[in-house]
């Protein structure tokens, strides 16, 4: 009985083991690593690792590597070409919403008020400014519903990439 494992029955990490720095695996790594990356605070978008993960202990659905190669090529392309238009245009809505509300909460003189408005007076409130840190700005708004509607449009523009890569697996897992 042999020892050699069925190339179909070979999981991606294993794959990935023995092929993750080939030219031609390298080629489709650089392909998902073009596809825009987005950050924001624990939340990071990037193609290459969430393909790993979601897929990593799935069976590959091909019969031999180059097969693979092939289709996950193809993939890619078309992912790009798909998805990359839609991701620029969710993370510039983002980007849109939190500008926003960085001027809402600027003075004009780069200071930034993370509570712009004092209730009472409906005055500038100084004691609790920032200077130029839209960060602080975008954590404290981070419960803004355009803010988060945006941030999930964007997730879930992510997620039906990886989705169109199930294909390149097996079904049963």
């Amino acid at each position: 009985m042999s020892t050699e494992r069925a190339k179909f029955t070979e999981t991606l990490e294993e794959f990935l083991q023995d092929h993750e720095s080939s030219q031609d695996w390298q080629v489709i790594k650089n392909k998902m690593d073009s596809v825009p990356h987005f950050t924001i605070d624990e939340l990071d978008y990037d193609l290459y690792s969430m393909f790993k993960e979601r897929y990593y202990t799935r069976e590959i659905g091909a019969e031999d590597e180059g097969i693979f190669y092939h289709n996950c090529n193809v993939i890619t392309d078309r992912v790009i070409m798909e998805y990359v238009p839609k991701i620029n245009l969710y993370v510039d809505k983002y980007n849109s919403v939190a500008d926003r509300l960085v001027t809402i909460n600027e003075d004009g003189e780069n200071n930034v008020y993370l509570q712009p408005i004092n209730t009472t007076n409906r005055k500038l409130a100084t004691s609790s400014a920032y200077i130029n840190n839209r960060k602080d700005v975008i954590n404290k708004n981070k419960d803004n519903a355009e803010l988060l509607d945006s941030a999930m449009n964007i997730k879930n523009i992510y997620l039906e990439c990886i989705d169109s890569f199930d294909i390149l697996f097996m079904g049963i897992y």
